[in-house]
């Protein structure tokens, strides 16, 4: 069973109103629709109000600051506008943040956490997750799981946990952690010539790809001596 929520936008008629009262309403009092109790993860506490059920479920915040949550299912969670927090079930889930400084989280599964807008907060959990960390200055964990993280345009921080992750720097000085696994991250993609990232790999065997000194574009960057293998193109 799919569900399929969003918040009424702009100016409400009555009937609007009437009938957004009757989606929170059967929300609150049918599990199929939502569980009893609450959601809860490092940071995130949700309510059976924007939460979906053991199906797929698309579920839509509006202008305001909304917490919504995935339960079952391969869901589509999105803030739009606003400081959203949001949550990912045991399926595979995409998540959007939207417009606002929103908080991320995903569950088990591979899921796909996109910020958005504003300086948002992603944490992927457990599973091989990817992450896009949109434009302003965002703060990423991969979580357990061998994950596929991008950063933005803003000053990010992209840590990869636990797994063979993928880490590609982009605008921005950015601040890379690699963790434990064999990682691949890259500081070669910007635009920008005054930028400086700077990459810490930890156990396993590592590879950092960064700019030669002498293009106009590298030799700002600062790589830790535990990253094994560095490559200058």
């Amino acid at each position: 069973m799919s569900d399929r929520f969003q918040r009424p936008r702009g100016a409400h008629s009555r009937r609007h109103l009437i009938a957004f009262a009757l989606v929170v309403l059967a929300v609150s009092l049918f599990p199929a629709t939502a569980q009893a109790g609450e959601v809860s993860g490092p940071g995130v506490s949700c309510q059976p109000r924007f939460t979906g059920g053991p199906g797929d479920d698309t579920i839509s915040g509006g202008h305001r600051d909304d917490v919504i949550c995935g339960w079952g299912g391969h869901d589509v969670l999105s803030g739009q506008e606003g400081d959203d927090v949001i949550r990912g079930g045991s399926g595979q889930d995409q998540l959007v943040g939207g417009a606002g400084q929103d908080l991320l989280r995903g569950s088990g599964g591979r899921d796909s956490l996109d910020g958005g807008h504003g300086r948002d907060t992603m944490d992927g959990g457990a599973g091989g997750d990817h992450f896009d960390a949109g434009a302003r200055a965002d703060h990423v964990s991969g979580g357990d799981g061998d994950d596929i993280i991008h950063g933005g345009t803003g000053d990010d921080v992209l840590a990869g946990g636990d797994g063979n992750d993928s880490i590609t720097a982009k605008n921005g000085d950015d601040v890379v952690r690699g963790g434990p696994g064999d990682d691949v991250i890259d500081l070669q993609h910007r635009d920008r010539f005054d930028t400086k990232d700077s990459a810490t790999c930890g156990d396993g065997t590592d590879i950092v790809y960064i700019d030669a000194g002498g293009d106009g574009q590298g030799g700002r960057d600062d790589v830790a001596a535990d990253c094994e293998t560095v490559i200058e193109d």
